[in-house]
């Protein structure tokens, strides 16, 4: 992790409208798959205080960003067309719960349940709305000093397809810092190693790597991804505490362990 001035300014519970829109359309955009209307609520009233203790993004042209920008830049070989690495990152480029259950399902064991009445369904959608809230504390527009991405500052190099980011997601609009992609793939892996302990070194790879695709893709910097990933740490933690959470996240391991064929948790 990269180490810079702790932030200390007041938490901001006010979101910039192009990352409610972002949110708001990931939310949506699950609709069908989703439990009931209400659990697209956040869990937890009180979101971890990230901008108490999270470091503050790099500054532009500091000791952090350089490092930032030189492994972006030692990473372009595998984001050119045709790389398999490539492949894999444009397939990360997913948020709704369905969709990113889809990219976890080799490391779960098999397919994750998805459908109808899924409660793995309803703990990651409410989870996302957790995460948002709580990155909202720091993520901010680019107008609002919001960190520019790679692919925007740095048009020329290769990277993921990002039309249809831009236009539904306004990413070339929103703060790089931090990913929230990073963030909830982080929360899919605790979540999912939590449920099935049997597969948690291989459901940790692959949340450590859903994350490193937006660096492949261009979308994020090595800083952005591991603010999410502690921030992600420490809302974990928190849920936790959240009874609503555990009674749902203990429904969801008795499907998903019978989805996969593991014996039931004792």
């Amino acid at each position: 992790m990269h180490t810079g001035p702790i932030h200390t300014r007041p938490i901001h519970t006010r979101i910039s409208a192009c990352t409610l829109a972002l949110l708001i359309a990931a939310l949506s955009a699950m609709a069908p798959a989703m439990a009931p209307a209400q659990t697209a609520r956040p869990y937890l009233d009180h979101e971890p205080s990230i901008a108490t203790w999270l470091p503050a993004q790099p500054a532009l042209g500091d000791i952090n960003d350089t490092r930032d920008i030189a492994t972006f830049f030692a990473t372009r070989p595998l984001a050119v067309k045709d790389a398999p690495r490539r492949a894999v990152a444009q397939a990360d480029d997913v948020l709704s719960a369905p969709t990113v259950a889809a990219r976890f399902g080799d490391a779960a064991g098999g397919p994750l349940p998805t459908g109808a009445g899924s409660a793995l369904m309803t703990v990651m959608t409410r989870v996302l709305a957790d995460d948002g809230a709580m990155l909202a504390q720091l993520k901010h527009d680019v107008r609002d000093g919001g960190r520019v991405r790679p692919y925007v500052r740095f048009p020329d190099q290769p990277g993921c397809d990002y039309a249809v980011d831009d236009r539904d997601y306004h990413l070339r609009d929103t703060g790089s810092y931090p990913s929230g992609h990073a963030t909830y793939g982080w929360m899919w892996g605790l979540v999912l190693s939590h449920l099935v302990p049997e597969r948690a070194d291989a459901i940790m790879q692959r949340a450590y790597d859903f994350g490193q695709s937006r660096l492949i893709c261009g979308f994020h910097y090595p800083a952005d991804l591991d603010a999410g990933r502690l921030a992600a740490s420490a809302l974990f933690a928190q849920l936790l505490t959240d009874r609503a959470f555990v009674k749902d996240i203990e429904l969801a391991r008795g499907q998903v362990r019978k989805a996969l064929g593991f014996p039931e948790a004792k």
